[in-house]
């Protein structure tokens, strides 16, 4: 039970900071190109 649940906090933090990163890098580019 204790492993199932830090598995699913690890994989949701993964996730948001996955997202977050890639919002991030997308507008350094976007910044890039104008």
């Amino acid at each position: 039970m204790g492993l199932l649940v830090f598995a699913t906090v690890a994989v949701a933090i993964l996730l948001i900071f996955g997202s977050a990163a890639a919002d991030f890098f997308g507008n350094l580019r976007w910044l890039e190109k104008t």
